[in-house]
């Protein structure tokens, strides 16, 4: 299965355990927010299966169960009679499009009111890699940045100690001079004695 495809697959078990899930930039990445518990925002399109281990290990400290739990030898969500969907975001992405889905006249009476969906203007796999692209940049910068940091703070650390070798040496030469004046004093005194 390739990554996209697990992540199709998590995407629909997140809606099934009624998590509000919805694509955002551009469908580059997911949003999934659980019932109870922090939102969890995860590529679209994860480089490699390391990366989608890694955003169901994320999914799951919120509260994820991961494997789906099967009955019957399907998966529960495709079992379950009801048609769910994702609540409505009155937040729509400028690209977006919202249309009515609506039954024919025979079925109206059986089925629930109609829902908005949004369908997304531009194809969402033009985007994702301009959006792995960015993500990719991203993480350069976040590293070089980290980078920077420590090597800021190991010369902040050279020049804590430098600072403190100095002082060190200042000390020693104050109490040198404070010795050589002292010393230039009993030698004017033994010699201007002696005259």
């Amino acid at each position: 299965m390739s990554n996209v495809g697990a992540i199709k697959d998590i995407v629909d078990e997140l809606r099934a355990q009624h998590w509000d899930v919805v694509p955002i930039g551009q469908g580059a990445q997911w949003r999934a927010t659980p019932p109870a518990g922090s939102t969890v925002t995860f590529n679209a399109r994860p480089p490699s299966a390391q990366s989608v281990q890694m955003i169901l290990r994320d999914l799951k400290q919120q509260g994820f169960a991961w494997p789906p739990p099967k009955g019957n030898g399907v998966a529960h969500h495709k079992a379950d009679p009801k048609p769910s969907a994702a609540p409505f975001n009155p937040v729509l992405h400028p690209d977006a499009v919202v249309t009515m889905a609506t039954a024919p006249r025979p079925l109206a009476r059986a089925l629930p009111p109609p829902m908005l969906s949004i369908v997304p203007m531009s194809s969402p796999s033009e985007d994702f890699d301009e959006g792995d692209r960015l993500f990719q940049a991203l993480k350069d910068c976040r590293e070089l940045a980290a980078m920077g940091r420590a090597d800021v703070d190991e010369k902040q650390r050279a020049a804590e100690a430098a600072n403190q070798a100095l002082e060190v040496a200042i000390g020693q030469q104050r109490r040198l001079e404070q010795e050589l004046e002292q010393a230039m004093q009993k030698f004017t005194q033994y010699f201007g004695a002696q005259r």
